[in-house]
């Protein structure tokens, strides 16, 4: 018999694997909880969870998916807390709404699509700089970046980040090649250069204001 828990895993990015629990020690202090050892059918990472249940019965006894409602009856089983956490993305603040999307929208799919991934944060470099270079035509992606460079809107340094990271997407994309290292990197890089035209511009024009400036 083996309970099953269906889980993103937090090591490898596997999508709903179905973990499967090893072992569950009973709390003490608190009678009808377990913490209940699952491993990642993928990588073999290891998650612990928090599952309670009104009878106190073992989780790990159980055969099936704990995130269904019954087992038998009384036995309802409750995922009270999953560990390690989901860590909640790093999105500069700030951000034109479908930019700070197509930013999201990347980092939610890093492990699990890193072609996609990298397409969302080209996405998102693409938007923020069209909006902030209106008048280059929308496709133009090197000359937005190099006129916000001669306009001091970016350093020397970030114009060729911003180069580096428009010439890894197109290789992402067009070349299939991504891995989730690559888009790992491109999610820093493109942090960094949305962080640097909108959250400290922002940040900046808040402390002067607040200062009366």
């Amino acid at each position: 018999m083996m309970a099953m828990l269906p889980h993103d895993c937090p090591h490898c990015g596997a999508g709903h694997a179905a973990f499967a629990s090893r072992a569950s020690v009973k709390q003490h202090a608190r009678p009808n909880w377990h913490a209940v050892f699952f491993v990642c059918p993928a990588c073999s990472g290891g998650l612990v969870a928090e599952v309670n249940n009104a009878v106190g019965a073992d989780p790990h006894q159980m055969h099936g998916n704990l995130r269904e409602a019954l087992f038998g009856g009384s036995h309802h089983f409750i995922i009270l807390a999953i560990y390690p956490e989901e860590k909640p993305h790093d999105v500069p603040a700030g951000l034109p709404e479908r930019v700070e999307r197509a930013f999201r929208e990347g980092c939610e799919i890093v492990t699990k699509s890193p072609n996609g991934a990298c397409g969302q944060f080209r996405r998102a470099l693409e938007l923020g700089l069209k909006d902030l270079a209106t008048d280059v035509e929308a496709w133009k992606l090197e000359k937005r970046i190099d006129k916000l460079a001669d306009q001091n809107m970016l350093t020397p340094a970030i114009r060729d980040w911003a180069h580096h990271l428009r010439m890894d997407g197109n290789a992402a994309l067009h070349e299939d090649e991504a891995t989730v290292d690559f888009a790992a990197e491109m999610q820093e890089l493109t942090r960094f250069v949305l962080t640097y035209l909108y959250t400290l511009p922002k940040q900046v024009a808040d402390a002067r204001a607040k200062a009366g400036r």
